[in-house]
């Protein structure tokens, strides 16, 4: 293994460590992987789609982001569509920004979650080379989905996957533009709506 690398757990939310290797205490590490590999995540939040999901922990490789920090490129995604971008950035501030973009990669100027300040640095920077390459990414892993959101990185050896996630805050999304947003995802809502009556009826 290179001196610095990743571990993390496959099923859960946050289970992630950098590991330093003159700084490793393996039995300390060791201990909290088991930990979260005993867990059983999802069920009580909602999430129950990870509860199948068969626990197994890996190692990856530690990137640099192009400008220092890495940053996040959230892809929400539809049926093999792009439907809008989460932009993150500045975590290590203890104040990170957001930034809601098009498939395009212009602003929306929406806010979706309210944990983050609204940002400007995607803006001033304009569309990064590598956003086509991201857009197809996000494209193919999602086709067989009605809703995911795909996470991608550029780092200075490329762009790098992060996760694919199905319930993004438990789908506890307070911002004022969860709404316009949610309308854009490719859901047969009539369909729903009648599936509520029907059990309305029946009670």
């Amino acid at each position: 293994m290179p001196n610095e690398f990743v571990i993390k757990t496959n099923h859960d939310s946050g289970s992630v460590w950098l590991v330093h290797k003159n700084d490793l205490c393996e039995f300390d590490l060791r201990q909290k992987v088991d930990k979260s590999l005993e867990l059983v995540y999802g069920v009580e939040k909602g999430e129950w789609c990870y509860q199948y999901v068969k626990p197994a922990v890996f190692a990856e490789e530690f990137v640099n982001g192009m400008y220092g920090e890495i940053e996040d490129y959230k892809f929400h995604c539809s049926k093999g569509e792009v439907v809008f971008v989460q932009y993150i950035y500045d975590r290590a501030s203890g104040k990170p920004k957001e930034e809601i973009l098009s498939a395009a990669g212009s602003e929306l100027n929406i806010r979706l979650d309210q944990n983050f300040v609204t940002g400007s640095e995607f803006r001033k920077r304009g569309v990064p080379k590598q956003w086509n390459e991201m857009i197809e990414v996000g494209k193919k892993l999602s086709v067989n989905f009605k809703y995911v959101r795909v996470d991608l990185y550029i780092t200075t050896k490329g762009v790098r996957f992060g996760e694919m996630s199905f319930h993004p805050m438990n789908g506890n999304y307070r911002g004022s533009g969860q709404k316009h947003l949610g309308q854009l995802l490719s859901i047969d809502r009539e369909s729903r709506k009648n599936a509520f009556k029907i059990e309305e009826k029946s009670q």
